[in-house]
């Protein structure tokens, strides 16, 4: 965990329902200048395990990254703790956690930020700002999409090609 995160209480309504703060996480040799993709917030498999998209929408994510050959990169989300029921983190959460994702951007440094979604492209410019910093940001469809409405699997892949490559 990041120090500045550790027992973070911004947000009363999220110490609630989260059991653990989860943190960005590396897969594979990414480091400085890797892509970062930035999701929504966990879910419930995410706040068990402790890491960012384990859970089926994750697990679709993680397909598809490995079946385009990315598999160096470093995930976060908007918000680091569980919103019950797996709702939509408020403007006002986003905004609680922009500080934590704006220490992954300095720490990181990525050359590309990936945003997984609505919340997910929001996160990832406001937290640009408070870096003070500039990356490119491309935003791709959510995951979880595909899971409500398989339809959609085509452009998901597509998106994710394009935010990418």
């Amino acid at each position: 965990m990041t120090a500045s995160s550790v027992g973070c209480a911004l947000c009363p309504r999220l110490v609630a329902s989260r059991s653990r703060i989860v943190e960005s996480v590396v897969v594979g040799e990414a480091g400085e200048g890797g892509i970062l993709f930035v999701g929504q917030a966990p879910g419930k498999v995410e706040d068990r395990m402790g890491e960012p998209l384990k859970g089926p929408a994750g697990q679709k994510q993680r397909a598809l990254l490995a079946g385009l050959g990315v598999h160096d990169y470093i995930l976060s989300n908007a918000c680091r703790c569980y919103p019950e029921h797996d709702r939509k983190p408020t403007k006002d959460e986003v905004e609680n956690c922009s500080g934590w994702l704006a220490e992954d951007i300095l720490k990181y440094k990525p050359s590309l930020i990936v945003a997984v979604g609505e919340v997910g492209e929001t996160a990832a410019i406001l937290a640009s700002r408070v870096a003070g910093v500039v990356v490119p940001i491309r935003r791709m469809l959510h995951p979880s999409a595909v899971l409500h409405r398989p339809s959609q699997q085509e452009r998901f892949e597509r998106e994710g090609y394009e935010a990418i490559f």
